[in-house]
């Protein structure tokens, strides 16, 4: 399970690739 990946998925703030915290 890669938190990066999840973190699009799921929304959490786990921007450890991109950056991407949404919501």
């Amino acid at each position: 399970m890669n938190q990066e990946e999840n973190s699009y998925t799921t929304g959490t703030v786990f921007d450890l690739s991109g950056g991407r915290a949404t919501n």
